[in-house]
Order: structure tokens, then C-alpha cells, then sequence
């Protein structure tokens, strides 16, 4: 296990924080992101919401889906014709981050910081999701589905940054250690399925647009 991990941030906004302590009601938060990379076949979103409870304290669900789509140029199938686009996969990966966050009240030590808008927190973070990939059986591999589940756990740190009490940008990054169960389904030379178990783990960057409501 890891006992030591660096995080850095640099973050920085004008105006008013939905989750500082000088905001005198409980932030419901709405946020998300999506992005598409138009050099490979990839795409994928982020949405999810954030209730504020207590008074510097918070409890947020995130949806993460993306696809990725691998293929190859000028390749030949197993029937020996060449095409200009071909040997198509499908990678599916959908997850659940459940997060606790705590913010501190760093903007009490100056008036500077008051009047910059930032509220910096730290959280701990639970993400479980699947992962597939299938694989075009028109061209030779050895195999043609897998299927990946995981479980993560770890802390982050990040900061809300606002210049209006309705939107805001929430950045963070953290640290995840977990383990996946990895399923493959060979069909070559001879057909047989390997589970697999194995730990993990990764530095994880997120960066949010939200849409707050306050009660």
C-alpha cells in the first residue's frame, strides 16, 4: 500500500463561493463536463450533483462515461482483403464516484481571500465501475471480449472557484488505490476464460463546470 502521495493545485477566481462559510444557506450543486478528442475515436462526459449539509460539509455523486474506439488504416481482415479503415474495438467504461468533501475556512485569514472566491476542501473519494472491450472478429486476435471491474478508494484536494453565487468551477486532484477483477475471454489458440485480480491505482485530475441552488 501507498503510504505517501503529492498533490498540487493551482486554482484562482473573483466573487462570492457557494460552499464558504459566508454563504448563509446550503448549496445544492448541478455540474458536469463533457469532451471529445477529434485526433482518436474517444469521447466521454461527467455529471453529477453536490448537496452541502452542516456547514462546510458536503455529499456529491459523479457518473463518468466514456467510449473509446480504436481502429486501424489499411489493414487486412481475415479473409485476406484490405480496407482503408478496419479492425474495429469497442471500449465502454462507466463508473460511480461517491464523495464526502470538508471545506475549510481559509478565506477567514485575510480580507484578500474573501474577496477572492475561492473555497479550498479536501475529500475522500469511493469509485466503482466496469470497463469492456470487444473486438472485431472479422480480423485475427486472441480474444475478442474482456471485461474489467474495479474499485477505488483515496482522498483529493481541490478548491470551488466562483465569481457569481449560480456558477461556479469546481477543481480537484487526488489520489486512488484499489483492485480489479479482469475477465478475458480467449479464443486463440484454444478457448478459455482467465480471471485475473490485481491492485491499483493512479493520480486522478477533475475539473467541473456547476450550476448552484441555494436553500
Amino acid at each position: 500500500m501507498y503510504k505517501y502521495f503529492v498533490l498540487f493545485i493551482v486554482t484562482f477566481s473573483f466573487g462570492q463561493v457557494p460552499y464558504s462559510k459566508y454563504n448563509p444557506k446550503n448549496t445544492l450543486s448541478v455540474k458536469g463536463i463533457g469532451y471529445i478528442n477529434i485526433f482518436q475515436p474517444r469521447l466521454g462526459a461527467i455529471i453529477g450533483v453536490e448537496k452541502g449539509f452542516f456547514k462546510n460539509h458536503s455529499l456529491g455523486l459523479k457518473f463518468i462515461n466514456s467510449y473509446y474506439f480504436p481502429r486501424q488504416e489499411n489493414v487486412e481482415d481475415r479473409y485476406g482483403i484490405i480496407h482503408d479503415l478496419g479492425n474495429y474495438e469497442n471500449h465502454k467504461n462507466q463508473s460511480f464516484i461517491f464523495e464526502y468533501k470538508y471545506y475549510f475556512d481559509f478565506n477567514e485569514i485575510s480580507y484578500v481571500r474573501v474577496q477572492t472566491g475561492i473555497s479550498f476542501y479536501i475529500s475522500l473519494n469511493y469509485k466503482i465501475g466496469k470497463k469492456t472491450i470487444e473486438k472485431d472478429r472479422d480480423y485475427e486476435h486472441d480474444f475478442y471480449f474482456q471485461n474489467i471491474d474495479y474499485t477505488y478508494i483515496g482522498p483529493a484536494i481541490g478548491a470551488v472557484l466562483s465569481n457569481s453565487s449560480s456558477w461556479s468551477f469546481d477543481v480537484q486532484i487526488g489520489y486512488l488505490t484499489g483492485k480489479k477483477n479482469q475477465t478475458t475471454y480467449y479464443e486463440v489458440p484454444d478457448q478459455y476464460i482467465l480471471n485475473e485480480k490485481y491492485p491499483t491505482n493512479y493520480f486522478r485530475f477533475e475539473f467541473l463546470i456547476a450550476y448552484n441552488f441555494d436553500f
